[in-house]
């Protein structure tokens, strides 16, 4: 038995330390200068009410899982990332209740990812990774998350959906906090209308993701952080960056047709 089943088997699913789990991870996401945290949006105590068994049967989960998502913490149901390309599955939106009702695709509204026909009723996605993004795949039997990226990995093959990294929840989001902490991955706003995305090693440019760092730094990150004041840099710099290849495709524009005359004018001289 190897380390990691030895963690798994001696910490069973807990859904009191879940919500906690996720809670803190979500708080911990506004504390950078991407999510505000107006957009955290935590349940009733009684749970979220459009969240009923009836209303979300159609998802073919057990009452456990169904207790989970009543009781998580969402973000509001815009394109706000946790990870690369990765975002929260909004359960407690309208958008998700009409999907279910109406009995329309799961894939296409983001409740479930392609090529994974086989996670059982006792586990669930919580987030949509799309093609190259994290699907936070929970079991609600073992405790653990277990992370799909469709087309982020060579050799990627349609495996059982258990067969792929799976660490106890607490665990994982530790380590995607550490993640964040130490800089590795790197919450970016955009523009001014933009909401950004997470920055990473091999998905962004490697002077971009030194300069984004290096902005964080110089703001004091991690012991002495001055968030909005990071927040405001950073949306200047990505509205300098937006205006900078704006402008770029402008000249390309202008030129075009310089570049196409001078090119006949080449080939009538041959």
């Amino acid at each position: 038995m190897t380390t990691l089943q030895c963690i798994i088997t001696t910490m069973p699913y807990s859904h009191s330390d879940t919500i906690e789990a996720f809670t803190k991870f979500y708080a911990f996401l506004t504390t950078l200068p991407y999510i505000p945290a107006s957009a955290l949006q935590h349940p009733p105590p009684n749970g979220w009410p459009s969240i009923t068994d009836d209303a979300f049967s159609p998802l073919g989960k057990t009452p456990e899982v169904l207790h989970l998502l009543r009781h998580l913490p969402y973000l509001e149901d815009v394109d706000w990332n946790i990870a690369y390309d990765t975002k929260v599955t909004a359960y407690n939106s309208g958008r998700a209740r009409d999907c279910l009702q109406q009995g329309q695709s799961l894939e296409v509204h983001g409740l479930k990812p392609f090529h994974i026909d086989d996670i059982p009723p006792h586990a669930v996605t919580l987030t949509n990774g799309s093609n190259y993004g994290s699907w936070l795949i929970c079991n609600t039997i073992d405790g653990t998350l277990t992370e799909h990226i469709p087309l982020g990995t060579p050799g990627f093959d349609n495996r059982p959906w258990y067969q792929y990294p799976t660490m106890p929840i607490v665990q994982f989001l530790e380590q995607w906090k550490e993640r964040y902490t130490e800089l590795e991955w790197v919450a970016t706003p955009g523009a001014p209308g933009a909401y950004g995305n997470i920055a990473i090693p091999g998905e962004t440019n490697d002077r971009d993701l030194a300069e984004t760092r290096d902005i964080y730094r110089a703001h004091g990150w991690p012991s002495n952080f001055y968030r909005d004041d990071c927040h405001k840099a950073l949306v200047e710099r990505a509205q300098t960056l937006k205006e900078a290849l704006l402008q770029q495709g402008i000249q390309d524009i202008e030129e075009r047709p310089r570049r196409k005359a001078a090119a006949a004018l080449q080939q009538a001289e041959t």
